[in-house]
């Protein structure tokens, strides 16, 4: 999964708005470290090591002051983003001047059990 995350983020996103990636990696245990792949991967994919386990919202904190760019999006690595993901929701932050602004993609749903069915999440859902 990470993989098919990292290739859609690098495809779909124009090079000249993505300025880095940062994978924080939980202190998994070194059989899953899975380091070097990712930086090979691109130059602009930077991998953060926890010490020892902090946990998801610790983990997103640490990460947070890690990055430097303006912009900060969280994902999980089971997403696979499309044509223009990204653009849509620099164009929602441009509008708000404020730092402490949040916008969220609507989020498709595609079963498991059934790739053809399809269908676009209810938008209290993300």
């Amino acid at each position: 999964h990470i993989s098919a995350t990292m290739a859609s983020v690098l495809t779909f996103t124009p090079p000249e708005i993505l300025h880095e990636i940062l994978f924080v990696d939980d202190g998994n245990d070194p059989e899953f470290e899975f380091h070097a792949q990712l930086r090979a991967l691109d130059p602009r994919i930077r991998v953060h090591r926890n010490a020892e386990r902090q946990g998801l919202i610790r983990s997103k904190v640490i990460g947070a002051a890690l990055i430097t760019s303006p912009v900060l999006i969280f994902m999980e690595p089971h997403c696979i983003v499309q044509r223009h993901w990204l653009e849509p929701l620099l164009e929602q932050l441009a509008a708000y001047k404020e730092h402490n602004t949040l916008v969220m993609p609507i989020l498709d749903i595609i079963p498991e059990t059934n790739f053809a069915e399809y269908r676009t999440a209810n938008h209290h859902i993300g």
